[in-house]
């Protein structure tokens, strides 16, 4: 009997000291988590933050090809009856040229719930002089707000590689210093090619080659 008491006491000191310890592991593991995994409480932001691919990943998550709530997301635009070359040439005569080298301010934008993407990015680029021409068949409504730390050119190249997949890949911005004007177009127009420059870095430039020459190869061997 004497020896059960004493083990029932030792077991008792034990539980004493390894509950506290159970609990104060799991505290430390649901604060950790609720920060994110930053040790220092603060949470971890890049220059060019997630912002608008996160507010794209929400919206792809949300719907199915084909579902009803596609619309809550997605404004069809309507043509314009002036090709984005006569876009560039008419307004090319009003402006003085901007430097070709011009990116934009390096600061933070805000994407306010409920405007589009096309509308937030021409009122940040008409605040420094340069216009927007959005060439593509739809414009995106913002569900949720988020910002954005980076240059102007910077801020279209990131909504361009996002929204991306709905126009098989051929989305690309770029910037015509003499008309003072940003294009996001998934059309190959050769005005572009001629007188604009991608605003797509040159690292993803020479990924887009490098496929386009695998691709090539593999349809010249037969290979899907």
């Amino acid at each position: 009997m004497k020896q059960s008491k004493q083990h029932t006491r030792s077991k008792g000191y034990i539980l004493k000291i390894i509950i506290p310890i159970i609990l104060v592991l799991v505290v430390l593991g649901v604060l950790f988590w609720t920060i994110g995994g930053d040790p220092s409480g603060k949470k971890t932001t890049h220059q060019m933050a997630d912002g608008v691919a996160k507010f794209y990943a929400t919206f792809r998550s949300s719907f199915m090809p084909g579902d009803e709530q596609l619309d809550d997301y997605i404004i069809k635009m309507p043509e314009n009856d002036k090709s984005v070359t006569r876009q560039l040439q008419e307004r090319g005569a009003t402006v003085t040229p901007q430097d070709q080298n011009w990116t934009g301010e390096v600061k933070r934008r805000r994407f306010k719930e409920n405007d589009t993407l096309r509308n937030a990015i021409k009122t940040y680029g008409e605040s420094e002089g340069v216009e927007l021409i959005w060439d593509l068949k739809y414009d995106y409504i913002i569900k949720h707000h988020f910002q954005e730390q980076s240059s102007y050119t910077q801020l279209v190249e990131l909504v361009t590689k996002t929204v991306n997949n709905d126009y098989d890949g051929k989305v690309r911005s770029y910037f015509c210093p003499q008309e003072r004007a940003v294009v996001v177009t998934a059309e190959e127009i050769e005005y572009l090619q001629q007188f604009c420059t991608s605003t797509t870095s040159k690292r993803r430039l020479a990924i887009d080659k490098k496929r386009e020459r695998d691709y090539q190869l593999r349809k010249k061997l037969g290979i899907d």
